[in-house]
């Protein structure tokens, strides 16, 4: 009897320790998806670089209609703001482009999994979003993003690429490059030189 009592309770610890070991492996991997997707949300310096930008900017634009064009030149502002929590900066420009009231909303971020800067572009001459991605070269400062857009007049997608330069604490430019709409040949569409106000 005594024998029979030892069995059945080394029978019972066995199971109990396997029972843990089951229910400790689920606990485990949940923790771990916990902690990567905590990770993934937690903003790090490259959402700080992007939040220095916050504040109002005078943003002098040169825009060009094709390769060695004349460039009309025009002054704007931009406002940026920190959103969600600092993951983001959104971007809120107005201005005039081609002798019309122009304004745009942008949003930047850092994708911590992808490890990329993204953007997104809306504006009020077009009703297409534009979106870009890129990486950060901490040599030259410069953000360099590049993406695709519908072009209206040729009805396709054209890869366009962009160069973000954070130069100081007060100032910024922004360029542009696309393919020039007769030769098809990438030229500079924009430039922009952002002073803090």
């Amino acid at each position: 009897m005594k024998a029979r009592n030892i069995l059945l309770s080394l029978l019972f610890s066995l199971a109990s320790v396997a029972y843990s070991s089951e229910k400790s492996a689920p606990d485990q991997k949940m923790a771990e998806m916990m902690k990567a997707w905590q990770d993934s949300a937690t903003p790090g310096p490259e959402h700080a670089m992007l939040k220095s930008l916050v504040g109002k900017w005078k943003v002098t634009t040169k825009s060009w209609q094709s390769e060695g064009a004349v460039p009309e030149e025009t002054v704007g502002s931009s406002t940026f703001k920190s959103i969600l929590g600092g993951r983001f900066v959104q971007q809120d420009f107005k201005g005039k482009m081609m002798g019309q009231s122009y304004e745009g909303t942008g949003m930047m971020g850092y994708n911590n999994v992808t490890k990329k800067f993204e953007s997104t572009w809306h504006d009020s001459m077009s009703t297409a979003s534009m979106r870009l991605e890129g990486t950060f070269d901490p040599t030259t400062k410069v953000i360099a993003e590049t993406g695709e857009y519908h072009c209206p007049i040729r009805k396709s997608s054209q890869k366009m690429r962009s160069e973000f330069k954070i130069i100081d604490n007060n100032n910024a430019t922004f360029t542009m490059y696309m393919p020039d709409m007769a030769t098809g040949k990438e030229f500079k569409g924009m430039e922009q030189v952002y002073k803090r106000q």
